[in-house]
């Protein structure tokens, strides 16, 4: 075998595996990685009591209760437990709890939803989305997969303390 064949072949095996692993990493990035736990999945919140021990009125939505890796806030309302997606219906803005003005505020464009996820003012066109919440093994497990998209607010969207399931 010659030089100038060597390097041919050593050139061409190179290019092979570069080619190979290049297209592993696109065959790979196709497919969905879901955590367990995280936003796509169901994620548990907590036992029960320790749901409404965080939420004890519908006064007030503590800061604790937003759940960085389901993107959705726990707010207590005299129905029940709702898990509010923490998107903004009219541009997809991550909307905060302003706990000065007891609101969801978004800041881009000003939306603000009161903490039941209905429209107070802006151009939102409709309340946030919510997940449904459900009781597994006396844990509260918020089901992230599917945004349940609404146009108004509905008592039987929250998860009532006493223990069913919502939709």
């Amino acid at each position: 075998m010659t030089r100038r064949q060597f390097l041919a072949v050593g050139w061409t095996l190179a290019g092979l595996l570069a080619a190979g692993e290049s297209g592993g990493a696109m065959v790979a990035f196709l497919y969905p990685r879901l955590e367990s736990g995280a936003f796509g999945s169901k994620i548990a919140v907590g036992s029960l009591q320790d749901a409404i021990a965080t939420l004890p009125n519908a006064e007030a939505v503590p800061d604790e209760t937003f759940k960085r890796k389901g993107r959705f806030y726990l707010a207590r309302t005299e129905d029940g437990v709702l898990a509010l997606y923490r998107k903004c219906v009219h541009l997809g803005c991550v909307v905060p709890w302003n706990s000065a003005e007891d609101d969801f505020h978004c800041p881009c464009h000003g939306s603000k939803y009161n903490r039941k996820g209905e429209v107070l003012a802006g151009p939102a066109p409709r309340p946030l989305d919510h997940f449904a919440i459900s009781l597994e093994d006396d844990t509260l497990v918020v089901d992230t997969s599917n945004p349940l998209r609404r146009t108004r607010y509905d008592p039987s969207q929250a998860f009532p303390l006493g223990g069913q399931s919502s939709a």
